[in-house]
């Protein structure tokens, strides 16, 4: 469902929570999007939940289904079983300024939504926005500090080499629309689209910033998406510009 340019900006920020086959784990996801879109509703920030179905089971068809008799969201239903095009599919969709993406088995932050908005609205430059830890709990326990575009000691020729930033940001619902995610493809080695997509969006002119004091909660599973990548040894496709853009801010420094 494409959403036309006349309804779009109505709200302030769509949330999107991409689910596939999550059954009965999905229920503290939806609770914690649902809990960030109050906190930011009693702040004066319109939030709409939109819940991506890409292929789901009937387990996680059910847990939607019991959750939209809880309260308001729009579901979309797909089938193209790749994460990044149903990622393209929600910013296809969005009606909010601002787009935030939630996967299905992860947890955010209470404050998440309103903290985002509030530094993404005042920050004058093309930015996009995530926590400052991503908590990982699961088959692996560690805690991720993502970094600051802005710091001085940050280096974003790092970002070739490594991914530096999750998918679960926060940026401007046209940017997303005009920077897509990629889609996977192991067979060819071909993956990681959040990754792909950072870079994409430094490429476009984008910031990476970080909103302090927030995390979110990051679950690892053996069958997750990043799991099978790691096992696959795929590699993200760098985007056309995106070496070209750290010359030029090299030179700007």
């Amino acid at each position: 469902m494409r959403v036309s340019a006349k309804d779009r900006s109505a709200l302030d920020i769509t949330a999107v929570i991409n689910t596939h086959r999550e059954g009965a784990i999905l229920r503290p996801t939806l609770a914690s999007a649902r809990a960030a879109a109050v906190y930011a509703a009693s702040r004066g920030v319109e939030v709409e939940i939109v819940v991506v179905l890409d292929s789901a089971d009937d387990a996680t068809r059910q847990v939607v289904a019991e959750a939209a008799r809880e309260g308001p969201l729009r579901r979309l239903d797909l089938d193209v079983d790749d994460l990044g095009e149903a990622r393209n599919c929600a910013a296809a969709a969005a009606r909010g300024r601002w787009i935030s993406f939630l996967d299905g088995d992860d947890l955010w932050g209470r404050d998440w939504l309103y903290e985002a908005f509030r530094r993404g609205s005042r920050e004058p430059r093309l930015s996009v926005w995530h926590p400052e830890l991503s908590v990982y709990f699961g088959g692996v326990e560690k805690v991720f500090i993502h970094r600051d575009m802005d710091d001085p000691d940050y280096d974003v020729a790092a970002l070739a080499a490594q991914n530096q930033w999750t998918a679960l940001g926060f940026a401007p619902a046209d940017l997303v629309r005009e920077v897509r995610f990629s889609s996977t493809d192991f067979r060819s080695g071909r993956g990681y689209e959040d990754w792909a997509w950072n870079m994409a969006a430094v490429a476009h002119g984008a910031v990476h910033k970080v909103v302090p004091g927030t995390a979110h909660l990051i679950r690892v599973r053996p069958d997750s998406l990043g799991t099978r990548t790691i096992r696959s040894g795929s590699r993200p496709v760098v985007p056309q510009g995106f070496f070209r853009s750290l010359i030029g801010r090299a030179a700007r420094r």
